[in-house]
């Protein structure tokens, strides 16, 4: 493949982002804000067609040459899965699949129309196996760009940011850092916080209203009545989403996460004793996709009295987990929290921590027998594994995760060689334009004007409370110097922080202690908090209800006085 050499370096480098910014929420914002401060300008990439509804209805005719030295059957596999299992497109014949590259090439060609036409000094992707982010990191290569790699994680407080990324997916740069990680000593205090994220991830990690799941009870329901009593094992199998991009490309030895699965329970039943009991705790977002899964396996095992089958948000994950014997993952991260909780696991695909022998693996079906017979008969590992499997979790995300907060953002690209070295006196120009003309990102990533209508009671306030933590709380900390305490009605906020605040769960104490609370919620939502406690005395409270402006090149938000007695906005 013949390199193309970059425009020349006078000109305004551009960063292209190759995904829209809720996929990563915060973090895709505070991306283009670091590189908009810096006076590059900002490209936004071609959506995808497939995210467009128009993938089969409407695309160009592409020579056949364009992109050959491409294996376009593996370019697009993660895709079609996705296509498939989420958006319904069924795609399964030759014509059908040729009509789908020659969409892909058309995407192709107006991405690569980017690189041609733009300075283009740094590609954003977010890691999957999907069509953009391969093709991104394609042409980032042949154009001699930087690649930027984020990846959500499941502490939500951090996150993967790669520069110099060489992967797209799951198999990150740190498998390749930890030799080096390895010999640092880890100090308690990383231990003690380790555990600290850990545990709390228990009660409320996925209560964000995407992914749900009770809290853990002593109540236990008669499904998890069933494995407490159980007098044998409790092997515990957990699924995810089937059309999730590692399943699609590292499970190997299955097309289907169902096979994955009903293979696993079949060999359970075949050397297991009659005492012992096999759950199959399917990803709490198969539930919303038609539960396609768990009725194919209720077919298949719904009336054997060793298999349990949980679906949906019918209970808690790590309390499965508590009274489990042994794991079974393909490649879920699950199997990472099950081997901190010292549970012996069987992974089955390629995970990035299937390192230092603290879990078995295989990647066959006749290997995949053999470990599970490991694990029936007891096996464990040492505990000095069961150290360096905390150690390898300390490392990953006390020296390579990056914090979900904006200042921690800045820091680490600061730290990429190369990025000052772009700047010049266009780019110095660009800013103080930009400053002048008091210039941001705003909330939809488009450069714009934000204005907060700040009334002049809440500037002479001593402290605020502002309950939610979204875009608005994001710029109220950068324009304002006040003392602020966010809090949020969602668990999962409060292992996140506002740029360094941190945030509380809403509580009745909090709104005790503040005068002047700012609501930054819908306004039905935010009127029935107030009536909720509107039998206690607070006369003495100021309330307002937050409302984002969107507009094409402007972003206000403005604040409505509450009145509390008539629950009427002034």
């Amino acid at each position: 493949m013949q390199l193309q050499l970059p425009q020349s370096s006078n000109s305004i480098p551009s960063v292209l982002f190759l995904d829209q910014p809720f996929a990563a929420g915060m973090v895709h914002l505070w991306l283009r804000e670091y590189f908009f401060e810096k006076g590059f300008t900002i490209l936004g990439g071609e959506l995808p067609p497939w995210k467009e509804n128009l993938l089969l209805s409407k695309y160009s005719d592409i020579a056949e040459d364009y992109l050959n030295e491409l294996d376009w059957d593996e370019m697009i596999r993660h895709t079609v899965a996705r296509l498939n299992g989420q958006y319904g497109y069924y795609i399964e014949t030759k014509e059908e699949k040729a009509k789908l590259i020659s969409c892909f090439k058309d995407y192709a060609k107006k991405l690569e129309q980017q690189f041609s036409t733009h300075n283009v000094k740094a590609v954003v992707i977010f890691g999957n196996y999907r069509i953009e982010t391969k093709l991104g990191a394609y042409f980032s290569h042949k154009y001699q760009v930087q690649l930027i790699c984020i990846e959500s994680f499941f502490l939500q407080n951090y996150f993967y940011l790669e520069p110099n990324s060489t992967q797209i997916a799951n198999h990150h740069a740190f498998v390749h850092k930890w030799p080096f990680i390895r010999n640092l000593r880890v100090p308690q205090e990383q231990f003690d916080m380790l555990d600290s994220l850990m545990r709390e991830r228990e009660s409320h990690g996925l209560l964000n209203g995407y992914i749900s799941m009770p809290v853990a009870s002593e109540n236990l329901s008669s499904k998890l009545q069933k494995i407490k009593k159980c007098k044998g094992k409790v092997g515990l199998v957990l699924g995810q989403v089937s059309y999730d991009a590692v399943i699609v490309n590292d499970l190997l030895a299955f097309s289907e996460q169902i096979l994955f699965l009903r293979f696993v329970i079949e060999q359970f039943l075949m050397q297991s004793t009659s005492d012992d009991l096999i759950v199959c705790r399917l990803h709490p977002l198969e539930a919303k996709q038609g539960n396609g899964t768990a009725k194919e396996l209720q077919k298949l095992f719904g009336d054997n009295p060793q298999v349990l089958l949980l679906s949906g948000d019918d209970c808690n994950t790590y309390q499965i987990m508590s009274f489990a014997d042994f794991g079974v993952v393909a490649n879920s991260q699950s199997g990472l929290e099950m081997i901190y909780r010292d549970k012996p696991v069987l992974v089955c695909g390629n995970p990035y921590y299937a390192v230092e022998q603290f879990c078995l693996q295989a990647t066959d079906k006749e290997t995949i027998q053999v470990q599970l017979s490991k694990l029936l008969s007891g096996w464990c590992p040492s505990e000095e594994k069961l150290v360096v499997a905390k150690q390898y979790l300390c490392g990953l995300i006390f020296n390579h995760l990056c914090r979900r907060n904006k200042a921690d953002v800045y820091q680490k690209l600061d730290n990429v060689p190369g990025f000052s070295a772009l700047q010049n006196q266009n780019t110095a120009k660009i800013v103080k334009k930009n400053i002048q003309n008091k210039l941001t990102i705003m909330p939809n990533a488009q450069v714009g004007r934000v204005e907060l209508l700040i009334p002049d009671d809440i500037l002479q306030s001593k402290s605020l409370l502002v309950v939610g933590v979204g875009t608005f709380a994001q710029y109220l900390v950068s324009s304002t110097a006040l003392d602020i305490t966010f809090c949020s009605d969602l668990p999962a906020d409060c292992q996140l922080s506002v740029q360094h605040h941190p945030v509380q769960l809403l509580e009745q104490q909090l709104i005790t202690e503040h005068q002047v609370i700012l609501i930054c919620w819908p306004k039905d939502k935010c009127l029935k908090l107030i009536a909720e406690i509107g039998g206690q005395d607070m006369h003495d409270k100021t309330f307002y209800h937050i409302e984002k402006l969107q507009q094409e090149s402007l972003c206000e938000f403005k604040f409505f006085l509450i009145d509390v007695n008539s629950l009427e906005m002034l």
